[in-house]
């Protein structure tokens, strides 16, 4: 065996407890699943190559940790959700020939993805530009609205259970049976000022403009997909990623 790869090998093994005890310590209130555990696996082998090819970053898999949204602290979920509504408090950055509708810098992230959204969903850059589209993201809640953590992650298979099951069509994702309009919490009150890119969705108004980019004010309101959610679970997700047939999967 080459003495690169028994370094890699031997800094894995060496890494591996503490990686389990991340795990350990990044899901307090729910046991990580099977993606979690996937994913635990996979920050080892990241760490065992950056020790290898680039040991002086200090921006490492110990220095940055996302955690699951369920299971950020009191203090820590409070801090994240000021930084986000400190974004979209501050003026919009967004030119106003391009998106007349944009109020705010948060705004600015929204029109991006509404933007791409033809052109990066279906195709095999898909994870690579979500991934730099949320480091962007966090980047701005930390440089510019003081947040110290990291943009935390949805982990949908572990609520999945409280979704009613229905039927997985993959031909169409329909509008959920949400609650309405969100009048607690942080982002109480808050006004959606973009889209929808279709008027499909029941009680929401058309935008001015075809593309979703006119001013189109509206109460922010709660909604739930059961029929995306039904090809979310855990299994299907690991499955998805350890068993892959093929590139075109992503």
């Amino acid at each position: 065996m080459n003495s690169p790869l028994l370094g890699f090998l031997s800094t894995i093994l060496v890494l591996q407890p503490y990686f389990n005890a991340v795990e350990a310590d990044s899901y307090p209130l729910h046991p990580p699943d099977a993606v979690d555990k996937l994913a635990t696996k996979g920050l080892a082998k990241l760490a065992a190559y950056q020790a290898m090819h680039d040991p002086n970053d200090t921006c490492t898999v110990k220095t940055a940790i996302k955690r699951r949204e369920c299971d950020l602290s009191g203090a820590h979920r409070i801090a994240y959700t000021n930084a986000v509504l400190c974004l979209q408090s501050k003026e919009s950055i967004t030119p106003p020939e391009l998106v007349p509708g944009a109020r705010s810098r948060y705004d600015y992230f929204f029109a991006t993805h509404m933007n791409q959204t033809y052109i990066i969903h279906g195709t095999r850059n898909f994870l690579a530009w979500h991934r730099y589209y949320i480091y962007t993201y966090e980047k701005a809640l930390r440089e510019e609205c003081g947040y110290k953590g990291y943009q935390p992650i949805c982990s949908r298979s572990n609520i999945l259970s409280t979704v009613a099951g229905a039927p997985p069509p993959f031909d169409i994702i329909p509008p959920g049976v949400g609650g309405g309009c969100v009048t607690t919490g942080p982002f109480k009150n808050t006004t959606v000022h973009l889209g929808p890119l279709s008027g499909t969705i029941s009680g929401t108004p058309v935008n001015p403009q075809a593309n979703g980019f006119g001013y189109n004010p509206r109460y922010l309101r709660r909604d739930v997909d059961v029929h995306s959610a039904a090809v979310r679970k855990t299994n299907y997700t690991h499955d998805l990623i350890a068993n892959p047939s093929n590139a075109d999967i992503y």
